[in-house]
């Protein structure tokens, strides 16, 4: 009896549990670390992909430019004027083959027509026909457009307001027209897009590539800071 008694006080594990409480506690923390981290990741990988996009942006304005020297000072087309273009898309509402496009001999990466934020978003600007076997809307390989006011122009011919400010490329909205082509008219018909924290990314002919607020862009569109002067409206 009184070595059962010794065991039982010398030899009793200890109680390591945790209360119900306790752990209510744990996962209430736990709850609040993540709310509160969560949206600050979200918000860095978003940074990370809109940043990545304006690299993007930036070479394809490299390509333009090495474009505009070897073709006497001439901007490549918009697929407006179907091919060839500078993009390879097939025309108005059709599939796009980078390595078609004008530029493709000096990107040869068909990863920078395409903003990281687009994948998986569907375009509703292509001919459900001319979405190739095997592939849907989701797949449609560009997020950029071009000025279509400076398709095919004689970039030392054209007047400007202010060529800083004189759009080349914009990520338009993917939920409306994503084609290749953008028309800097007033009004809604091509909508700078808002994937990035409510604005887009654009490229000017100057080379320089920003962020810009949707509304904002909108102002500086309805400006026609976009159009060369003397230009027709299309």
């Amino acid at each position: 009896m009184l070595s059962d008694l010794v065991r039982k006080k010398f030899f009793r594990m200890p109680d390591c549990g945790f209360t119900l409480i306790e752990l209510l506690v744990v996962i209430a923390i736990v709850a609040i670390m993540a709310a509160i981290l969560f949206p600050v990741l979200l918000s860095t990988r978003n940074q990370a992909r809109q940043a990545r996009c304006l690299a993007n942006m930036r070479q394809l304005g490299t390509a333009f430019e090495l474009y505009i020297r070897d073709w006497d000072d001439t901007m490549p087309a918009t697929a407006a004027f179907g091919l060839p273009n500078w993009s390879g898309c097939e025309g108005p509402e059709l599939w796009v083959y980078p390595e078609k496009g004008q530029i493709w001999r000096y990107v040869r990466n068909k990863s920078l027509y395409l903003c990281p934020l687009d994948r998986g978003h569907p375009t509703q600007r292509v001919q459900p026909s001319a979405i190739p076997v095997g592939l849907t809307a989701k797949d449609y390989p560009l997020s950029y457009s071009m000025n279509i006011y400076l398709s095919k122009k004689k970039v030392g011919t054209l007047r400007m307001r202010q060529v800083s400010r004189m759009l080349l490329l914009i990520q338009e909205d993917r939920t409306r027209f994503n084609d290749d082509i953008y028309v800097p008219n007033p009004g809604d018909r091509d909508i700078p897009g808002k994937m990035h924290d409510g604005g887009t990314n654009i490229l000017y002919l100057d080379g320089h590539a920003l962020w810009r607020d949707r509304d904002v862009l909108r102002a500086e569109r309805d400006s026609q800071y976009w159009i060369p002067i003397g230009v027709p409206h299309i």
